[in-house]
């Protein structure tokens, strides 16, 4: 069921950008046939660039959506649908930011990002602001080779807090590391 649902994301994500890319084509197209009917070449030719260009990002989406396991979530992460089937079939705790096994966790919006507990070196809290704006609050997994990122926007504190406490408590290389450099885990 895991496996299923990785292919599904990936898939989803590549039709979206292919319906964006066709879009933007027939604008542009569609721009670049006015330039040309009002006899204006140069404009003509960088509207028709842009055409090519998303002609390009559309073929690359396509090859996505056909062959989903060349997706950047499967190169960073071999095992991933391996993970995810062993993920769905011991679930342990799943809420709506997480999913969590005996030896796994997820983001439970993006299921692409997996990792094992025991593979977590860091644990941090994102807040990221413009003009005094927040814009994304977010818990970062860290892992030797990748990262997973699970947004925790519009919660309360006292839930982040006790998500974040959640997870550090189930990582023991995480515990070791906040330990060694004499950080105290709240």
């Amino acid at each position: 069921m895991g496996r299923e649902l990785v292919i599904k994301k990936i898939k989803k994500t590549a039709i979206i950008q292919i319906i964006v890319c066709v879009i933007m084509m027939a604008l542009l197209g569609f721009l670049t046939f006015i330039m040309f009917t009002l006899e204006e070449p140069e404009a003509a030719i960088v509207m028709g660039a842009f055409t090519l260009l998303f002609l390009i990002l559309m073929c690359i989406w396509i090859y996505r959506f056909v062959n989903p396991l060349k997706d950047r979530f499967m190169k960073k992460n071999p095992k991933l649908l391996e993970q995810a089937d062993e993920l769905f079939n011991d679930i342990v705790y799943k809420d709506k930011n997480i999913i969590c096994s005996h030896r796994l966790i997820a983001n439970a919006k993006d299921i692409r990002q997996i990792a094992a507990l025991d593979e977590i070196t860091n644990v941090c809290e994102n807040k990221y602001s413009v003009n005094f704006i927040r814009t994304t609050h977010d818990i970062t997994l860290t892992l030797p080779n990748y990262t997973v990122v699970i947004n925790v926007y519009g919660q309360k504190k006292q839930n982040v807090q006790k998500l974040k406490y959640n997870i550090i408590q189930h990582c023991p290389k995480v515990l070791e590391n906040q330990f060694k450099f004499g950080a105290r885990i709240e």
